[in-house]
């Protein structure tokens, strides 16, 4: 991953209310203290996932009973190597 950056940067986002609902439901699900926090956990979470996929590595989620089930990240779709192959 990339080092921090101790400068900051102000970024400003249109999003529609659906994507305002969903990102405020997720600051309190994961307990961020504010939405940019959210957003830098998300970039964190990207570029690991990204990364990984590039490498040609998979996710799998196991559910509680065993069953396995790869995730697909759409966005990483018109990559070769990745989810997308």
């Amino acid at each position: 991953m990339a080092k921090p950056d101790k400068k900051t940067h102000r970024i400003t986002l249109d999003l529609p209310s659906s994507s305002k609902d969903n990102l405020d439901s997720l600051q309190e699900l994961i307990g961020c203290n504010t939405r940019a926090e959210v957003f830098r956990n998300a970039l964190n979470v990207l570029d690991f996932v990204s990364h990984e996929l590039v490498k040609g590595n998979k996710f799998v989620v196991i559910d509680p009973e065993g069953n396995e089930r790869e995730i697909v990240f759409p966005i990483m779709m018109n990559r070769s190597g990745s989810n997308g192959e």
